[in-house]
């Protein structure tokens, strides 16, 4: 419903074909047009807005999840040999360390590039 600005006991059922306008509206200025005896809305109060726009973007695998894992970083061997009786033993020192090992992956888009730019929304909303 319409209340016309210039003439406040006249009303009018406005058909809106067009704009997305969801919650209330009350107070808003508007232009509405007829077609017969049929009334529109042609345009609601627009107001403007700053946004950042993505203008490219890149898809990259992450790593999401961990678990760490005892290695052995350098193993030491040496070997004697007894000569009167010819046996030979063998010797070994392993030195271990702890390392992250990737379990899990994920894919995420990253923005590498945008904008800021104002854009036109309708009041209040």
């Amino acid at each position: 419903m319409v209340t016309f600005k210039n003439a406040p006991t006249a009303t009018a059922t406005v058909t809106n074909l067009s704009w997305p306008i969801t919650g209330a509206h009350s107070n808003d200025d508007c232009i509405v047009g007829k077609d017969g005896t049929s009334w529109y809305l042609v345009v609601p109060v627009l107001a403007t807005a700053t946004a950042s726009f993505a203008t490219t973007t890149q898809q990259k695998t992450f790593a999401v999840g961990f678990s760490s894992r005892s290695i052995i970083d350098s193993l030491a061997i040496s070997a004697n040999l007894d000569t009167n009786s010819c046996a030979i033993t063998v010797h070994q020192t392993a030195s271990t360390a702890s390392i992250t090992v990737v379990t899990q992956t994920a894919t995420g888009v990253l923005v590498t590039s945008g904008v800021t730019a104002t854009y036109l929304k309708i009041k209040g909303s």
